[in-house]
């Protein structure tokens, strides 16, 4: 993580900026394929785990429909304090950063679309589903 951080920096002018939108690392510890009696995702994986796990699933976030060939991929789980210190490590300021209760994809089979591209838990927010921040090279 810290050796992704100061390629970044190293891209970045100074003034320049980082701008990351992506789901919130919470969204991976749980899975729809473990439903609990609720209707709710179900645990998968531990937040704190550093080991990769090996996934082999034909679906494609982007379009429900399409079916990929190469599926089998290995994920690492980054939870926000080590996406956090890695930026801070490699010399960057953090100037904002938010989580949303929303994602650009129905990562779970249970959300609900409230408008285009914009994808919820059903009754209330339970947990993050998507973080932003922008990070800023002095």
């Amino acid at each position: 993580m810290v050796a992704w951080a100061r390629i970044v920096a190293e891209f970045l002018a100074p003034g320049g900026y980082l701008a990351l939108a992506d789901a919130h690392p919470f969204v991976y510890v749980f899975d729809s394929a473990n439903v609990t009696p609720d209707g709710m995702p179900g645990w998968y994986a531990p937040y704190l785990a550093r080991a990769a796990s090996l996934e082999d699933d034909p679906r494609d976030y982007a379009d429900p429909a399409a079916r990929l060939r190469n599926s089998r991929t290995w994920q690492w789980l980054h939870p926000v304090s080590d996406i956090l210190t890695a930026l801070l490590q490699a010399g960057s300021r953090i100037d904002r950063f938010r989580e949303h209760d929303s994602c650009v994809w129905r990562v779970f089979d249970n959300l609900v679309e409230r408008g285009p591209e914009d994808y919820a838990w059903p009754d209330r927010p339970w947990l993050p589903l998507s973080f932003s921040l922008r990070a800023t090279k002095p």
